[in-house]
């Protein structure tokens, strides 16, 4: 069996088709063996780059055995990637194995879903920006976590696509520039999603004391609905390949420095307490800084949006 696909440019690609576009038959296994354990990050990161190249079950060995605590680290561990769980365990093994049918996650549900999680965290700081709630530290926790898994997961799927062109057609991963687009795209979410669990504390320390000027307040809450708004647009620029919904997200990020001039004016003239004006500051700098990670987006969006149109 042979799988065809035509590329955009007129070539048509005869690759071997593999059942049901599943991939290649047999699970395929890591072993990792007792070095990898002194530093808990270093197992974690072994782990992580074994999950995303598509190891279907990694294999821990440590002639020094495994306690109680350990164990319970990788459980943690595993819990950080989709589809994965310790299924075995003794004195000196622990087993990982993927759970995860690839043919059910296509590359792009997969991103669309990383930016809701980002659109859904830009949410609740603005909520609390206004002061219609507290700042919900251990909930954007739990988000920024879910997006970790999400981004784990794209790569996973790309890598998975980039050997077997029969499971890419599943994924919707339709030309090479899908896999650097798809990378770049899962990182910035991910990485927005970080800075805005970082920012969250600061929010909090930066609403506690003095009451915010109105301006300084309304200021602040369009930080945060701008950076939504551009989330979103990118998000809907990537699934429809729209060029004009990629331009405005661009321009939102050529406004960002100006916006943030105008909130250091008004945290100046706000003469707030020096700590409170500080945390502050840098819940703004994680919005700007968000807001041109997003632009990022829009450029993948703009050259795909290109590319599609492209004639000749």
């Amino acid at each position: 069996m042979v799988w065809l696909h035509s590329r955009d440019d007129g070539r048509l690609v005869v690759a071997p088709a593999s059942p049901e576009g599943a991939g290649p038959a047999g699970d395929r296994v890591l072993t990792i063996g007792s070095n990898h354990f002194g530093d808990p990050q270093v197992l974690a990161r072994t782990v992580f780059g074994g999950y995303v190249v598509g190891y279907d079950r990694i294999e821990l060995i440590d002639a020094d055995g495994f306690d109680r605590d350990r164990r319970q680290e990788l459980e943690r561990t595993a819990h950080a990637f989709v589809g994965l769980q310790v299924v075995f365990h003794d004195t000196h093994r622990v087993t990982l194995q993927s759970f995860l049918d690839a043919r059910r996650h296509t590359v792009p549900k997969v991103l669309t879903r990383a930016g809701l999680v980002v659109e859904e965290m830009a949410q609740l700081l603005a909520a609390a920006v206004r002061g219609s709630s507290k700042v919900p530290i251990k909930e954007l926790a739990a988000m920024e976590a879910e997006s970790d898994r999400l981004y784990a997961l794209a790569l996973r799927q790309l890598m998975l696509a980039q050997g077997d062109p029969a499971l890419a057609r599943l994924l919707d991963v339709r030309e090479p520039r899908d896999l650097l687009g798809g990378r770049i795209v899962g990182k910035i979410y991910e990485e927005i999603a970080d800075l805005l669990c970082r920012a969250a504390p600061e929010l909090r320390a930066g609403l506690e004391g003095r009451e915010l000027p109105g301006a300084l307040r309304a200021d602040l809450v369009g930080h945060v609905e701008a950076l939504r708004t551009m989330v979103q647009d990118s998000s809907r620029a990537l699934l429809k390949e729209d060029s004009n919904l990629a331009h405005r997200v661009l321009r939102h990020r050529e406004d960002g420095l100006e916006a943030l001039h105008r909130t250091e004016h008004l945290l100046a003239r706000a003469r707030l307490p020096r700590r409170q004006t500080a945390s502050l500051a840098i819940f703004a700098w994680g919005l700007g800084t968000s807001r041109r990670l997003c632009g990022t987006i829009a450029e993948v969006a703009l050259n795909e949006s290109i590319q599609s149109t492209a004639t000749g």
